[in-house]
């Protein structure tokens, strides 16, 4: 979890999906937002690819920064592929915006992504809406 002087973290996880979930394998991006998650699932790795897309989820609990493995109600397996610190975001009221996330990789390597409403329409995004994900700024 994080203490009240850092900095929020987020984390990207392959999720493996179960029969309890309702939708196929994708990755989950979790970014945090006070105490609790702003989540995405997307249908590919948005740092490996430059535009991806998927859909806004409702928030998700801190615990998912620290946690992999099975998932209760046969809802899959997640395993952790990236996470870090947020460095900064420019957010809306909706989650979504700009976030530069550095990565906990050795070198550090920050990156920075822009997370829309998929039909860019300017509506706020809720839980189940498209989204489209970009890299604005892809450091390798």
């Amino acid at each position: 979890m994080t203490d009240s002087g850092s900095l929020p973290r987020w984390v990207l996880l392959f999720h493996k999906a179960g029969s309890g979930l309702g939708r196929s394998d994708h990755w989950d991006l979790l970014i945090q937002n006070g105490n609790e998650l702003d989540a995405w699932a997307l249908d590919a790795n948005p740092l490996e690819q430059v535009h991806c897309t998927g859909i806004r989820l409702a928030p998700h609990r801190l615990k998912y920064l620290d946690q992999e493995g099975e998932l209760s109600r046969d809802r899959g397996t997640i395993q952790k592929i990236s996470g870090g610190q947020l460095l900064g975001s420019s957010r809306l009221p909706d989650g979504c915006g700009t976030f530069e996330l550095e990565r906990e990789t050795i070198p550090v390597t920050p990156v920075t992504i822009w997370i829309s409403a998929a039909d860019r329409s300017g509506m706020p995004v809720e839980p189940g809406d498209p989204v489209l994900v970009e890299i604005l700024d892809p450091r390798t």
